[in-house]
């Protein structure tokens, strides 16, 4: 019994260092087991910033949609307001040819007026004298 029981002790002790290392490997295992762990709430975590994000996005492409909507009705604003001008520029020029043609015509007519109120005075004066002679003529 003696030779089992040192064989035993022997055995034990040869297995000792085996032991010792497996109980590192299994350390270790758990140490690699709860680093995963940690890994996979990490992607977790990102996974769910990665979702975050493109809701972001999605919200920022709707908003640059809405933007681009807001400027093509601008621009179209923009060619209705210049159309606008355009007619304004176009009545200007009329109204500008118009006060020309008035200036001119009141220029012609200031020029008539002159000598129309020449005649106008000697139309009077013969009128005046007329009268005077008329005068005369009953008073003789």
């Amino acid at each position: 019994m003696m030779d089992e029981k040192n064989l035993l002790d022997l055995f034990q002790i040869a297995l000792q260092p085996i032991n010792e290392r497996l109980s590192g490997i299994e350390k270790r295992l758990g140490t690699l087991e709860h680093g995963q762990q940690e890994i996979e709430k990490r992607l977790g975590t990102l996974e769910h910033g990665q979702r975050e994000i493109e809701k972001r996005l999605n919200t920022l492409e709707h908003g640059q949609q809405e933007i681009e909507k807001r400027l093509n009705t601008l621009e179209h604003g923009q060619q209705e307001i210049e159309k606008r001008l355009d007619t304004l520029e176009h009545g200007q020029q009329e109204i500008k040819n118009t006060l020309q043609l008035v200036k001119e015509q009141t220029a012609c007519a200031s020029e008539l007026q002159s000598p129309i109120g020449d005649v106008q005075k000697q139309v009077d004066d013969l009128a005046l004298d007329l009268k005077i002679l008329k005068r005369a003529i009953t008073n003789q």
